[in-house]
Formats: structure tokens, sequence, C-alpha cells
């Protein structure tokens, strides 16, 4: 659980940090395991403020505990009383009632589970109500009690007590709340048929057949009573709404109209028979529909012949068009007197065209003139024609032929056309005899119909009469498919309050109140407790998580104790913490100024947000852990002039031949400050008594911590806190980097929050922050249990 704080965004500055890594004198696989661990709370640190707010907690836990136990002796005792009624198929259920349905046309699928639905909607309904507070009486079920009898145990003082108080409140209550008009005024019988209906539970369980009826009063002969009353009141009931009065008398009656119409009927239907001359309409029916088919087969017959007919006439008159009304009979061919000449001629040219081309040249006037001749008379001959025809005509056979067929095919097309009308009347004739059959037909049809209708309905009607006859019957001897499978109970054990309920109930009002505390505890908490929250909240890394550790309180009185403390092998988790601080100064050099291979001179402030937050004593540790088990020349200043930690503890207030030698950094404080020498670690303290003003120029004090610089490898700073008015900020401004000590669950964030604030403006570099007095509130098998 994190308390609801707001978080401080330095990514910008973190980015701009650079931590260099070394590898000459620290074990770094080992310190980033050490980090981690630290850092990483696992699940004990969701449980770890159950174990803060322990007192809380508890506190908490039996205070509902308390409460539930008053709450068990006060808490008024009710009774129960059951009873069990088992619905079995009977008239009711199966729908023996005749006068459910009147005919055939109405089909009732009703289920067991509907029956029993609605034997709970009349177990539950007023009327029962009602009837069962007039037994038992107004005022006795306003009070809860039944009469005096010698069968109920009568109350003790402390019931009667808590009764008349119980009466005296509700009727004051009552009467307030009529008067103030919030309520419309009631009567008693009212008020009690209310109370009843709150006090009774009808249900059914599901897949049963068994109803079950609970009743809860203040005693357990109440409850049975009630049970008893509503259980007789309700099977009294049911035989009532489960039939119908005068179904009886009404199905006598209906079957009696019944059978008179069905006889009206009969005679309807042989009067018709009679009329029509006919004994079946089926036979009627069935030569009608023969004849009718022939006659449309003749159609469809006689159709195809006339088509085929038109047909031929067509293709007759066609075939006439094409024909001549005469032919040739005779033909014969005589030759032309005038053509045999010219072809006489003509050869004796061409003899004469021979003898003259064996004479004369090709151009000789003579040759020339004979060729002409004979071309000349070429072409007449071929004008004439060679023989000369005479020819005899005759009427053509094959016309007269196709005349006659063309006769015969229209002859053929009008009787067939006369059969085709004749067939058409006599199918139209057939159709409306059919017709008028049909008609008829649909009236017997329906005659029948009623018939058999008014016959259903006789033999319908003479059944339900018999059923209405036995639900008569069954009426009068009280018979009912409702059982009892278990009377009223009497149970003198009472049903509430469940204990077990109470127990539980309280106990989870004890854990989720004490949750709720521990969470708005957590809600509304503004200190740091844990190291992620902090490199979380404040933007700077976490350099070490420093244990609690009781030798370091109460010891700055006494400079020998004090020192003891600090060597005390029970400060191990101090000093690896401190040995981590180490590291992480030691591989993580800013300077850009100096070389990265070396720390030489390097001087850290040691400064924590207020008093008390023990940054005297990790500059200490720091120191003595840095010069004496890490081997690096160290110096310590107590430059917190007023609490003076430091000096109280190495021996260096009063007087200044302690194992010391004045530190000379100028004459104004050669009597202020004094330098000692113990176990390979330089301390710089005040000589001065501890009430005693002192005075310092922030220029000696640098040009001292620059002195110690060039002899030392590290010169740490005990720094006065933020909250007492110093001059902190101008002594951190020499500082090479400043950690900030913050004390886990005491230091406050905004605080916090304010210091690095002002040292980052006065660009004071801020190597990272030191949790101390961290306190283990988990087991440790617990916290190892869960990682």
């Amino acid at each position: 659980m994190n308390a609801i704080i707001p978080k401080r965004s330095r990514d910008s500055k973190l980015s701009n940090r650079t931590w260099e890594r070394g590898n000459e004198s620290w074990d770094e696989e080992s310190t980033r395991k050490s980090h981690a661990n630290f850092m990483n709370g696992g699940l004990s640190k969701y449980l770890e403020p159950f174990f803060i707010y322990k007192k809380w907690v508890l506190g908490w836990m039996l205070m509902s505990a308390l409460l539930g136990w008053v709450a068990l002796l006060v808490w008024p005792r009710s009774y129960e009383s059951a009873c069990k009624l088992q619905f079995n198929v009977g008239r009711e259920s199966v729908g023996l009632d005749p006068s459910t349905t009147t005919t055939q046309t109405l089909t009732l699928q009703k289920t067991q589970e509907e029956d029993i639905n609605s034997a709970l909607e009349l177990l539950g309904s007023r009327e029962m109500l009602e009837k069962v507070v007039d037994e038992i009486g107004v005022e006795s079920v306003l009070s809860g009690y039944l009469p005096s009898t010698s069968e109920e145990k009568k109350p003790s003082f402390l019931e009667s007590t808590m009764k008349s108080i119980s009466t005296m409140g509700s009727s004051l209550a009552y009467s307030v709340i009529d008067r103030s008009g919030v309520r419309d005024p009631i009567t008693d019988r009212e008020r009690a048929i209310n109370r009843l209906g709150d006090g009774i539970d009808i249900y059914a369980p599901k897949k049963s057949s068994t109803m079950i009826v609970r009743a809860t009063a203040k005693t357990p002969h109440m409850a049975q009573a009630i049970v008893k009353s509503l259980t007789s009141h309700f099977l009294e009931k049911h035989l009532d709404v489960s039939t119908t009065s005068g179904s009886l008398d009404f199905f006598v009656a209906q079957a009696a109209d019944a059978e008179t119409r069905m006889k009206e009927l009969l005679e309807q239907r042989s009067k018709m028979l009679q009329t029509h001359q006919i004994a079946s309409t089926e036979s009627k029916n069935i030569a009608l529909t023969s004849q009718l088919s022939a006659i449309e087969s003749t159609i469809l017959n006689t159709q195809a012949q006339l088509k085929r007919t038109d047909s031929e006439i067509v293709d007759i008159s066609k075939k006439m068009e094409e024909q001549e009304e005469e032919v040739v009979s005779t033909k014969q061919t005589t030759l032309d007197p005038g053509v045999s000449g010219m072809r006489s001629q003509l050869y004796i040219a061409e003899l004469e065209e021979k003898r003259r081309t064996a004479l004369y040249t090709e151009n000789h006037p003579l040759l020339v003139q004979i060729r002409g001749q004979i071309s000349a008379g070429k072409e007449v001959l071929e004008k004439l024609k060679n023989e000369s025809e005479s020819t005899s005509k005759t009427p053509n056979p094959l016309l007269l032929k196709l005349e006659e067929e063309y006769l015969r095919a229209k002859t053929a097309s009008v009787g067939l056309e006369a059969l085709l009308n004749e067939s058409l009347v006599q199918k139209e004739a057939k159709e409306k005899e059919i017709r008028e059959l049909l008609d008829f037909e649909v009236e017997l049809s329906e005659v029948n119909r009623e018939i058999d209708i008014a016959r259903t309905s006789v033999a319908s009607l003479r059944d339900k009469q018999e059923q209405a006859r036995v639900v008569d019957s069954l009426k009068n001897k009280h018979i009912s498919s409702i059982a009892i499978s278990q009377p009223a109970s009497f149970v003198e054990k009472p049903s509430e309050p469940k204990k077990l309920i109470v127990i539980a109930g309280f106990l989870l009002m004890g854990i989720g109140g004490a949750l709720g505390l521990v969470v708005l505890r957590e809600s509304t908490r503004t200190t740091i407790r844990r190291p992620d929250e902090a490199e979380r909240l404040l933007g700077l890394p976490v350099l070490a998580n420093l244990p609690e550790s009781r030798l370091l309180k109460n010891t700055s009185s006494n400079s020998k104790r004090a020192y003891k403390a600090l060597r005390s092998r029970s400060l191990n988790g101090v000093y690896d913490g401190c040995r981590t601080i180490m590291s992480e100064l030691f591989l993580g050099n800013s300077t850009g100024d100096r070389d990265s291979k070396t720390i030489q001179g390097r001087k850290i402030g040691i400064v924590s947000v207020k008093d008390g937050c023990g940054a005297s004593s990790v500059a200490m540790i720091l120191a003595m852990e840095s010069s004496e088990n890490e081997g690096l020349k160290t110096t310590l200043v107590d430059l917190d002039l007023r609490k003076r930690t430091v000096s109280n503890t190495f021996g260096l207030l009063g007087s200044t031949g302690q194992n010391g030698s004045e530190l000379v950094v100028g004459e104004p404080h050669s009597n202020l400050l004094q330098h000692l020498t113990r176990n390979a670690l330089g301390v710089v303290g005040s000589s001065t008594r501890r009430d005693r003003r002192c005075d310092v120029d922030i220029s000696e004090i640098e040009k001292m911590l620059d002195k110690l610089a060039e002899t030392n490898d590290f010169v740490i700073v005990d720094l006065p806190p933020a909250n007492r008015p110093a001059n902190l900020i101008q002594i951190a401004q020499v500082l090479d980097q400043v950690v900030v000590v913050i004390e886990s669950e005491q230091t406050d964030l905004r605080a916090a929050e304010k210091l690095i604030d002002r040292l980052e403006k006065m660009n004071i570099e801020v190597a990272g922050i030191v949790v101390n007095k961290s306190k283990q509130h988990v087991p440790g098998w617990l916290q190892q249990l869960l990682g």
C-alpha cells in the first residue's frame, strides 16, 4: 500500500548525471545485488502496513468481537414451524372439471408446475391471511404470543421485560408516525395482517411436487398455530376454487338440446335426397365425370383433325398456284430454206478466201473484201433460227387433280367444324350438370358435418355430464389431491439469530474495518518509508538503506559509550549500508575537471532533512568504514556546530589537549576547531563547549576543506540539518557532492523535496539519498516465505 502523494519528476536531471564505474577495489556485482535487494520489497511491502498498524488492527478486531458477543446476547430469538404439502396428480391437476372445455376445439396443456404455482398464489393470498388473523386473534398476532396455555412455556423475566419494552416502543413509534402524517392511520387488524404476511414464507423446491409453508414467530407455539391455521383454510379454499358450481345441471340441459338438434338435421338430409332423386352424390358425380371426359376427348381429336385439314388446304392452294392451266401436248420441228441458202453462200465464200489467201498477201484488197463478206454472213446467220418448230396445247391434268383434292379437304373441314361445335355444346351442358351436383353436394356436406358435430357434441356432453357428477361427489366428500406429508412442526430451537452468520458478519466487519483503517492511514501518509518510495518520489538514486539500531540512541551525553556503540558488531548492517554508499561514491564521479581514475580530495557533505534523522551517525560510520576497512585516507569534519555530535563522540569538546592538536586554518578560528587522528581517521571538530556560540566564516571553512582535500582521499563533512536556521547552503556550495539522509517513516516528503530543490537551485550536486533507521516490520520467516 502506497501513500497517495505526488511524484517528483527528476528524469531530466537523472539523465544528465553520469555514474562512472571502476574495477580497482570494489566488487561491482555484489554492490548491484545489494542495491537490488533493498530496493525490491517483494510481496512483503504490501503486508508491511498491517504490521505497522498492528495495534489499530488488533484493537478494531477485538472491538468487533466484543460487539458480536453483545449482539448474540441481545438479539431477539425467532422460532420457525414448517408444514409440507404434497401435490399429487388428481382432478385439480388433470382438468377433471368438465366446465374447463365445452367443445373439442379447445385443448389445454397444463403442467404440474403451473398447478403448484397457482396453489402457492392461493396460499399467499390476502384472504388466507385474514382468515388466520381472525382465527388466532389480532392481539396475539401483534404481540407474537398465544394466550396463556398449560402447554406454552411462560416467558422469563428478561423476555417479559423485552416484550413490554418492544410493545411500548412500537406503539409509540406507530403513534408518532400516524400523527406526523407520513403514513395513513390503519387499524390493528390491518397491521396484524401485514405483520403476519411478513413472517410467512411459502415456496416449492425446483423439480418437486412439494409445497412448504414456513412461519416465523416469537414462540414455537405461535409459529405452529399460524402454520396449522393457514394449511386448514387453504385446503378448504382449494376445494372450492378447483371446481365450478352448477356444472352438472348445465351439462344435463346442454346434452338434451344437442340430441334435439341432431334429430332435426337427420330429417333435413333425408328430404334433400328425395327432392333430387339420387341415392348418392358420388355415383352421379362419377357418371357425369365420365361423360364429360369422353366429350373432351372428342373435342381434342376434332380440333387436331381440323387443324390437319386446314394445313392440307393451305398446301394444296400453294401447289395449285405454282401449276399452269395448259401444257404442250405435241411438238414438230422443220428446216428454214433461207438459212440453208445462206449457209451455202457462206461455204462458197470461205473457199474463195482460201484461194485468194494462196494468191495474195494478207493486206490485199481482194483478200480483205472476201474476209469481210464471210464475217458479215456469219453475223446474219447467227441471228436467224436454224429450225422452225410447231406445237399443240391441252389442260394440265396435275392441276385438275389438285383441284379435286382441294374440294375434298374443304368438305372434310366443314364436317369437322360441325362436330366440334356440337361437342362444345355437349361439354357446356355436362359442366352445368356437374356444377349443380357440386352445389347440392356442398349443401349436403354441410348438413352431414352439422350432423357429425351434433353427434360428437352429444357424446362429449354426456361424458362431461358424467364427469360433473363425479366432481360433485368428490367435493361433497372433501376429497382433494393435496395431502399433508408433514404437519406443522414444533421446534424449540430458535431459528434466528444464526450464530455462525452473526459471528462471520462481525468477523468480516472486523477484517474490513481493519483493512479500511490501514488503507485510510496509508492513503493519508505523507512520510517516506521505503527506499523505492524515496527513489520514485524524489527522483534521486537511493545509495543505501540503513537499519535502525538501538545502540545509537541516547549516547550523545557519554562520548565513550557513543564511540563504543559505533564500534559494536551489532552495527554490521549499518556498516554494510555505508560500504554501499562508499561504493556508489567511489564509482560515481560527476566532477568533470578531475581524472576519472582518481578520487583524491573528494569533499562529501552529509545533510539530513531535520534533526533526529541520524546524519551525524551516518557521517561517522561512513568515515570509519572508508578509513579503516577500505584503506582510504579520510577526514571527518564536524560543521554541525550547534549539536556537535561528531565532536562529542570523538571527545573533542572541552579541552584541546585530548589526543589532538589545533588545526590552523586561520587565526580567527584557531580556538574553535581542532584536529584529531584516531585509528587512521582524521576528525576535525569543535573545541568549544556545547553551550558556546560559534560564528564561522564560510571563506575560512572553504580554505580549510581545500587544504584537507589536498592530503585526503575523502573529506566527509557533517552538515547541520535543513530545518535548523544555519548557513547550510553556503557551506554545501564549497563541497563536491552532498548526500541527503532521510529517516524512514518520519521524514515528510514535502520537506525532503524542499531541501533537494534548494540544493539543486544553488547548483549543488546531490549524490543520492540514504534511508536511515529503516525498520523491518514483517517477520523474517514471512519475508523469506514471500520472497
